[in-house]
């Protein structure tokens, strides 16, 4: 098959002028379907692809960001010519993804391509877990991780693609010395996230290729914009010829795993195919392990180690075999950890799982040389990650009469994660040798504990069976369901979770070494988005009953932003896209209308700390059911009555009345389910 031939003159692909020359046939169209303008003049096939962009821009003009006639030709939008700026529409597709409670409309992705208005508005939501809509995924909290990568993803900015120069090699894309300084960069800055020994990456073609396409963003731009393309289409056809090779090397393994820690694919539409997606590249290293009977190396190691304690000598061939398998073990254990990390919250199980005798080889920590440092780290973080998926695991029985072992079993992991975290905060302390890798366990840490309190609150909300609370009463749950020495576990997890979500916040702006955030793998700016959303959930949870959200968390997020901005090497990378996705929170926040609370709450919303023009658009609001988050009763997350001025509305923090917190109202925000009016005679006899 031939391939089109493009003009010689230029070198490069400017905006607008340029055919685009591929490999492979795109699909034909229907003979009635006619081509854009820009196509038809430059004679090129014209795509219209679903994925391709969130305006009705034809493939062609998408990849050279230039105005494609079908949007000109679509019907009238209400914008400005500057929104067609590749940060407006990166904005403008944020955006669409999140629910804004301002205006009461559904911006799903698919009605921003719509030729008509809607015509009635959506109602507004009955749950602030709503606030976030991410197209394709119903429920953010079923996969938070999913819906965070998702939003990275439509965060990114269109910039003009130049295509990959064909027939290139490796050694012909980079010069001698740019290969010695990007494989030096990696080994330092890139290396210790896998916790494996020092030089563990060997020599190795694929391997190369791959730890320079990941390290080329350190690249001036200008270089970069040059030569990324190529050694992403190098490492593309790589994937494809190892995949299916029978007999792997560990070195493919290992660039396999590297692929699914720092992706080169992530700006490409979350429609590709599945080399692309770090998950299953993670579990195509798993089963390049198992290949290599690495997920049996533990058990070697431990009969090999047995006879040498028995006093038997170990032949030439026994010993090397002995070092043999500790390196496969590691690698193996490398890889289970990258395989948690990229799976959990994005609704894919795990393929491995750890046995007894690797958590046996815990004790005891040290911290004195490099090789026993990144062990410690991987042995605590594989540690960290098995509790998480087997919290996720536990569900909410069918018979509502076993509620209470739901609880019981979740409190036992909540306990084990307590005793996690003993070791853990301590670790970057004691740690002298990368001391930035240690404390970032510590934010992983709070992500696996978020994780398992979002899955547990999730879990409450969805199971709770319709009707129940009306037919037995509000203590139903209290008194069944929830209570826990006393306190309300529901309530218990939600301030748990809020705390944990602005600890991984905190954990993140204490980080000493800022410019190595940069180098983080591409899950680890998810996680910060995460904490983000959850903590903006939390305000629009807390927002019905309180005006006043106690706490720092409006600062904290700005820092947070501030913080990634500062880091990033790029305006388009996941340090970068992740700012932009927590911003479009706090814009959430901020678009918010004021009349939030009802009256009956104007004391716990007007506390000290609110503003005369705050106090005085409480004052406006008269009838509760025009709030959009108003029901029937004013108890909700957070004190509805008597606020103590000396704690300044602190004592949502400190103090919880759990009969009122765990009322219908309550329940009805858990759960989602319709606001029910109550018996108006029995409420007045109740007070």
């Amino acid at each position: 098959m031939k391939r089109p031939r493009e003009d010689s003159s230029n070198s490069a692909v400017p905006s607008g002028s340029n055919e685009v020359c591929t490999t492979r046939p795109p699909t034909k169209r229907p003979k009635a379907s006619q081509a854009c303008t820009s196509c038809r003049k430059h004679k090129t096939r014209c795509e219209l692809l679903e994925s391709a962009s969130l305006l009705s821009r034809c493939h062609r003009c998408h990849v050279l960001s230039i105005t494609c006639s079908f949007e000109t030709n679509a019907p009238p939008v209400q914008a400005a010519a500057s929104d067609y700026s590749p940060m407006a529409i990166a904005r403008r597709r944020l955006f669409d993804a999140i629910f804004s409670p301002q205006n009461n409309s559904d911006k799903c992705l698919e009605q921003t391509q719509s030729d008509a208005p809607s015509s009635s508005p959506r109602p507004s939501p009955t749950s602030p877990w709503e606030f976030l809509k991410v197209p394709g995924i119903p429920d953010w909290t079923a996969t938070p991780m999913l819906a965070m990568l998702t939003l990275s993803k439509m965060a990114r900015t269109d910039q003009p693609m130049i295509q990959p120069v064909a027939n290139l090699t490796f050694s012909e894309v980079l010069t001698g010395d740019q290969r010695q300084y990007l494989l030096s960069l990696f080994e330092s800055h890139y290396a210790p996230w896998l916790s494996l020994p020092p030089n563990a990456l060997g020599e190795d073609p694929i391997l190369n290729l791959i730890r320079c396409t990941i390290a080329s963003r350190h690249l001036e731009s200008s270089i970069r914009a040059i030569v990324f393309p190529t050694l992403r289409r190098l490492t593309e056809e790589a994937i494809v010829e190892h995949i299916f090779n029978p007999t792997p090397s560990p070195a493919t393994i290992q660039s396999f795993a590297l692929l699914a820690l720092w992706s080169p694919f992530d700006t490409f539409s979350p429609s590709s195919s599945e080399t692309r997606d770090s998950r299953l590249i993670a579990a195509t290293a798993i089963n390049m392990c198992s290949t290599l009977r690495c997920d049996q190396a533990a058990t070697d190691e431990q009969v090999l180690q047995e006879c040498r304690k028995l006093g038997a000598e170990l032949t030439p061939q026994e010993a090397a075999l002995l070092t043999a398998t500790k390196q496969k073990k590691l690698l193996w254990m490398c890889v289970q950890n990258i395989e948690s990390m990229v799976c959990i919250g994005t609704g894919r199980g795990i393929s491995s799982k750890l046995t007894p005798c690797k958590l046996k080889s815990l004790d005891p920590l040290n911290f004195s040389t490099l090789e026993d440092s990144r062990r410690t780290r991987m042995l605590l973080t594989g540690m960290m990650f098995d509790l998480t998926e087997t919290g996720l695991r536990l569900e909410i029985p069918e018979d509502h009469s076993k509620f209470e072992s739901f609880c019981d079993e979740s409190a036992e992991i909540l306990w084990r994660f307590d005793g996690i975290q003993r070791v853990i905060t301590s670790v970057h302390v004691v740690a002298d040798i990368e001391v930035f890798y240690a404390h970032m366990l510590i934010v992983n840490f709070y992500f696996c504990r978020l994780a398992f309190l979002v899955h547990t609150l999730r879990h409450m909300r969805m199971h709770i069976p319709p009707g129940a609370a009306e037919r037995a009463g509000t203590m139903f749950f209290s008194s069944k369901v929830t209570t826990r020495t006393g306190c309300g576990f529901a309530l218990t997890c939600a301030r748990d979770a809020l705390a944990t979500a602005e600890a991984l916040l905190t954990s993140i702006l204490c980080i000493k070494d800022r410019e190595l955030l940069a180098t983080a793998p591409d899950s680890v700016f998810a996680m910060i988005s995460f904490a983000a959303a959850h903590v903006t959930t939390s305000k629009f949870l807390v927002s019905k009953a309180m005006r006043h959200f106690p706490g720092v968390s409006k600062e904290l997020l700005a820092r947070t932003v501030k913080c990634l901005h500062q880091v990033s090497l790029s305006k388009d990378d996941n340090a970068s896209r992740c700012a932009r996705v927590i911003s479009g929170f706090v814009d959430m926040w901020n678009d918010k209308p004021d009349a939030h609370c009802p009256e009956a709450t104007g004391e716990a919303c007007g506390g000290p700390n609110d503003s005369p023009q705050a106090a005085s658009s409480l004052s406006s609001v008269s009838n509760p059911t025009h709030c959009e988050y108003a029901s029937s009763e004013s108890t909700m997350v957070g004190p509805s009555q008597g606020t103590s001025p000396s704690l300044g509305g602190f004592d949502y923090t400190f103090n919880f009345d759990q009969d009122p917190l765990l009322g219908w109202d309550f329940w009805s925000y858990l759960s989602g389910m319709p606001d029910i009016q109550p018996d108006i005679n029995e409420t007045c006899t109740r007070e």
